[in-house]
């Protein structure tokens, strides 16, 4: 029987999240407690894309503890795992594996603009099995409550499913990395809770400053800062969608016909058999004709092939549309900030981004459009030349029986 033909749909996960550890009671009231004021916590702090998907999770784990080194120690930066990492948190997970079963640690390390360092770390053990491209962990809480997180491996990547209150489900992405690739992360972290301090102290000192000269004036400055500070996080928004959607569209551009590919082999087979029964001295009829049934068979389109093309390019035409609205979406926030950061008479905050920024993002996004589109032409002109090659056998080997004589 033919097998159903199916396209390979690539996914992407794109959001990153930092896992919010606190360190969960030991009496058996308190652990309900904990989960209840840290989930509440981490709604109430801001809807960051990294702690949202492990908040209700794993707010409480009876293993973490608070570590005064935020980064991994210089003896383990060489150390393997997989890092997920944004300006919202970093992640590093690493675990040894002895016939399936896993033992290993999670490192955690989030913005805190209160902190000396500017990073809040912690970490904790988890055990977990590994069965072929699936994975599973499981998180002590305490009491001998454990989360389990379901994930698989793609290649480089390890994609780990959330389970969230709502009843959904939400797909969290890490890469192949080591310490040193986590502590580059962290480092960038304290480095942008220092840029955003540093802003703080200068928006309050300038904001201090103008007080004196009356409250009308003072509010002047303080709603052009405010603008330059909206403008400025409005570019990096886009900038962050536009950079997804063009991974995402990236992924879904790659074009696989499986089940076309292994007829085109069996085809070459059975026309070959076919011609070297013809050839024995006394020629069955009977056999000729299976042969021909078998060539026949696999010159035949599959089915759905054109369906599930055509399924798959309506997909990266939509995906593509999205591009081009966040390429004007982007641009229409630069334009904004450089108004707002011009009316600033205060001079602070400055403007994040610069003309080249933007232009390197929208070259590179129209550029995976482009790559797109001839992706899809390939795609459709391989389908047909498989159809045209398989329709051109079958005619050749049924005018190659139709000359034949039976013994």
């Amino acid at each position: 029987m033919r097998r159903k033909h199916y396209l390979t749909q690539p996914f992407l996960a794109i959001t990153l999240f930092v896992i919010m550890l606190t360190v969960a009671c030991q009496s058996g009231g308190a652990i309900s407690s904990a989960v209840g004021n840290a989930a509440a916590t981490a709604t109430a702090a801001s809807a960051r894309p990294i702690t949202t998907a492990a908040s209700t999770l794993i707010p409480t784990l009876a293993t973490a503890t608070a570590t005064p080194d935020v980064a991994v120690s210089n003896a383990a930066r060489g150390l393997q795992g997989y890092v997920a990492a944004d300006d919202s948190g970093a992640v590093f997970i690493t675990w040894t594996e002895s016939g399936g079963t896993l033992s290993g640690t999670m490192q955690v390390a989030q913005p805190d603009l209160k902190s000396q360092s500017g990073v809040q770390a912690t970490s904790a053990s988890f055990t977990g099995t590994r069965s072929g491209n699936h994975v599973t962990l499981t998180i002590p809480q305490g009491l001998g409550i454990a989360s389990t997180i379901a994930g698989e491996f793609n290649g480089p990547l390890l994609t780990l499913y959330f389970p969230q209150k709502s009843g959904t489900i939400t797909p969290v992405v890490f890469h192949s990395g080591t310490a040193a690739d986590y502590n580059q992360a962290v480092i960038a972290l304290q480095q942008q809770v220092k840029q955003q301090v540093a802003q703080t102290q200068a928006a309050q000192a300038t904001t201090t400053s103008y007080a004196k000269q009356g409250t009308a004036t003072a509010n002047v400055f303080v709603t052009q800062q405010e603008n330059v500070r909206k403008a400025n996080a409005q570019v990096a928004n886009t900038l962050r969608q536009l950079t997804s959607a063009v991974n995402d569209l990236a992924q879904d551009s790659t074009f696989d016909f499986p089940i076309e590919e292994s007829d085109q082999q069996h085809l070459q087979a059975a026309d070959q058999q076919l011609r070297k029964d013809a050839a024995k001295q006394l020629v069955d009829c009977t056999q000729i004709q299976f042969d021909l049934d078998n060539v026949e068979l696999y010159a035949s389109p599959v089915s759905d092939a054109h369906s599930s093309l055509q399924a798959q390019v309506d997909r990266i035409q939509r995906e593509s549309a999205k591009v081009r609205a966040l390429i004007e979406t982007l641009q229409q926030a630069y334009g904004e900030l450089g108004m707002v950061a011009a009316a600033n008479t205060t001079g602070a905050p400055a403007p994040q981004f610069t003309q080249e920024d933007i232009t390197k993002a929208v070259n590179a996004a129209q550029q995976q459009i482009d790559r797109s589109t001839q992706a899809i032409h390939d795609a459709q002109q391989r389908l047909t030349g498989y159809e045209q090659q398989g329709a051109q056998t079958l005619k050749d080997a049924k005018s190659f029986v139709a000359g034949l004589k039976c013994s």
